[in-house]
């Protein structure tokens, strides 16, 4: 190869490498970042915030210093009417190990047969860690694993109007907004970190706690600090991905049976076994792409052949045929098997 051209392959590898580092492909996590930030008034106006935050690092943190800014509901700074100051450093004392999503369990609950059929939460496994998912500017839910090891926590401010499609003789009530989580949010979204601090302002207009720096002392000696883009960089109070299970199970009722897709998908058989989350997780995510039968009352074949005018419509699609008939095409007696 001519030096010319091997000199022009270099210059442009080169300026690869500089645009995948531009656009951040290997940009690293910030050392801590924060899931959640929110405080409690008492009856006399002190303000006490609580920061739920994550170790990304690969360190123990023997001490982390954050620094506090109250602001009112128009973003302005505001302050302490006592004591006049506004921004304040709070510090928590370690050790903070790295947030690492652990399996192990601790404990186990089952729910008696009488209590009626739970399903895959007949039995509750709690872990030796106490992990928590922050959503929708609450204090974070507790997670534990179902009866076959899936991460998991009850949302309990999941709105009413999502949970009103749920036929509630079968769930009592209690699991209405269990809501499974995703690996992308079990690697970079729970935490296993929160501290309170007891009424660092008096202020009845303080409407939001900004958190603008981090600085950090790891057990080895070594210092860090965590500007607030980066603190915030990550799932700050970041929004389920799933909806709640019983949620998806009656959503999807109409053209999904879990024990009808199990034993007509022997692949998926062999991979999930009796996993009731993964069958369902599986369908809603890749089975109606697929074409694959969820229940004797739906096919897609049969919806097609009976349906040319949705074929017109839909073409290739396979899930708006699921999606047409579970919105639509069942109310209006539209044959589907």
């Amino acid at each position: 190869m001519k030096k010319s051209a091997k000199r022009l392959l270099g210059v442009v590898f080169t300026l690869a490498l500089m645009t995948i580092f531009a656009c951040g492909a290997f940009a690293a996590k910030p050392a801590v970042e924060l899931t959640d930030v929110y405080f409690t008034v008492d009856a006399f106006d002190g303000v006490s915030p609580t920061v739920c935050f994550r170790n990304n690092s690969n360190k123990t943190i023997k001490y982390v210093t954050f620094t506090l800014v109250p602001l009112n509901a128009v973003g302005d700074r505001t302050s302490c009417t006592i004591s006049g100051r506004s921004a304040v450093t709070a510090q928590v004392v370690g050790p903070i190990a790295p947030t690492r999503f652990d399996r192990t369990v601790a404990n186990t609950v089952t729910s008696p047969a009488s209590m009626g059929d739970f399903g895959p939460f007949q039995a509750q496994q709690q872990l030796a860690t106490n992990y928590y998912f922050g959503a929708e500017e609450r204090n974070g839910h507790r997670i534990f694993l179902d009866k076959d090891g899936n991460a998991y926590y009850v949302d309990s401010y999941t709105p009413s109007s999502v949970l009103s499609v749920i036929d509630h003789s079968k769930t009592l009530g209690q699991l209405d907004s269990t809501t499974y989580l995703t690996d992308d949010e079990l690697q970079n979204a729970i935490y296993d970190a929160a501290v309170e601090w007891d009424c660092l302002w008096y202020n009845s207009t303080i409407d939001e706690i900004a958190v603008t720096k981090a600085d950090i002392i790891y057990m080895d000696g070594s210092k860090e600090s965590v500007n607030q883009k980066a603190l915030y960089s990550g799932h700050f109070r970041s929004d389920p991905t799933n909806q709640p299970y019983y949620v998806l199970t009656s959503k999807y009722a109409p053209v999904y049976d879990y024990q009808y897709y199990k034993e007509h998908n022997a692949d998926l058989a062999a991979l999930f076994g009796d996993n009731q989350w993964k069958y369902l997780e599986h369908f809603v995510n890749s089975g109606m792409k697929e074409g694959r039968q969820g229940s004797s009352t739906f096919s897609l074949a049969a919806y097609k052949a009976n349906n040319p005018d949705l074929v017109a419509a839909f073409g290739e699609d396979n899930q708006k045929y699921y999606e047409h008939y579970i919105s639509s095409g069942k109310a209006e007696g539209r044959k589907a098997s």
